[in-house]
């Protein structure tokens, strides 16, 4: 490929499923690229520092937060693409975007990354303000990139809604690399063991898992669940309220969650959305493990329509005890579903596809 300068933009405070995608695309881009970061998360810098990357640029959260940060990167990035020879800038995120026009005024090739939908998340009236604003920055900003990279269809076709369908390319998250094929369940005696990742927000949905075990240690006693929660957020004191009388473990959050997968029978990913393809679900199912996700357009799009997974009306308690208790009465179905999981995302989220579309974008 041709050899390019990139430096990507990563401005969140919080390490998520958008920073560890960030991790990954530097290793696929790494070999013929010289490759800068800023950012102004601790644990992805530190992520960043360990791989094959140049120079992070780490500034922690000042007064002003992520537009204080924003009028910083514009200048590191007009002096990067003189000093640097940076040709490309490549940003993670929405309020990021507002980069993309000084980036083509110094001559740089624009790229943007896209991980949510248009769906608004339920936020206090502060933070809606702020996601409003950013949002209005990326409408503007937007049309100044040479190409949106989509990580899955689902955010394509809201993202053709607002700007021009021919500068949309989708390129679907992928997973690494897979695990051991067989995956061990636990005797249908022993506690049916639950696994939840992500960060505690609302939205994600933990609070669905905890209602629908109260509701099944009334229906079916005979069936101990055990949930891991790993992940950490601002809802977790709700949450450890909430899962007073279950067996709940709450992990906190870890940077390796493979044996978590190993451990689990059942992963749960009950979210209401903004969700545009949550690394976490594809974990799970790369692991052969039985997932129940909600029914988001992107669970939908990921898991066949519910060949790979079974699918719950989101924030619906009911509709999730019914398909925890067909499991339980059914356990045979979760290694079937599981090895149609795991074949899925071998075929349609490998890293060696994910890194022949990210080369031909950088080529092209």
């Amino acid at each position: 490929m041709i050899q390019r300068s990139i430096l990507f933009v990563d401005l969140n405070r919080f390490f998520g499923g958008g920073q560890l995608y960030l991790t990954q695309l530097t290793d696929l881009v790494a070999e013929g690229a010289e490759v800068f970061v800023i950012c102004t998360n601790a644990t992805l810098a530190e992520q960043l520092r360990s791989r094959s990357v140049r120079k992070v640029y780490y500034a922690p959260s000042v007064p002003g937060g992520r537009f204080v940060h924003l009028f910083v990167t514009v200048l590191i990035c007009i002096f990067l693409s003189i000093l640097k020879k940076i040709d490309t800038v490549w940003v993670n995120g929405i309020p990021e975007t507002g980069v993309l026009p000084f980036a083509k005024m110094v001559g740089c090739f624009a790229l943007v990354t896209r991980h949510l939908t248009l769906q608004k998340e339920e936020l206090s009236w502060y933070r809606e303000r702020k996601l409003l604003l950013a949002e209005l920055v990326f409408r503007v900003s937007a049309p100044s990139a040479d190409k949106i990279i989509c990580v899955s269809q689902t955010v394509a076709d809201d993202m053709s809604l607002i700007v021009s369908p021919e500068k949309l390319i989708v390129i679907n998250n992928w997973i690494p690399s897979l695990s051991d094929e067989s995956h061990s369940y636990n005797d249908i005696h022993s506690p049916m063991r639950l696994l939840f990742v992500g960060r505690l927000q609302k939205y994600k949905g933990v609070s669905t898992i905890l209602s629908a075990m109260h509701r099944l240690r009334q229906a079916r006693p005979d069936i101990p669940l055990r949930l891991e929660i790993v992940g950490e957020g601002r809802f977790k004191g709700v949450l450890e309220t909430e899962a007073v009388g279950l067996d709940v473990v709450f992990a906190g959050f870890r940077e390796d969650v493979a044996n978590f997968y190993k451990n689990a029978d059942i992963f749960i990913n009950p979210s209401s959305g903004p969700e545009g393809l949550p690394l976490v679900s594809l974990e799970a199912m790369s692991f052969g493990l039985q997932c129940i996700l909600s029914d988001l357009p992107v669970h939908k799009e990921i898991s066949g329509n519910g060949e790979a997974a079974l699918l719950f009306q989101g924030d619906n308690v009911g509709d999730l005890c019914d398909k925890l208790q067909a499991l339980m009465l059914n356990p045979g179905l979760m290694p079937c579903y599981g090895r149609t999981a795991r074949e899925r995302i071998a075929k349609l989220h490998s890293q060696n596809s994910a890194r022949k579309e990210y080369l031909r974008v950088l080529i092209d």
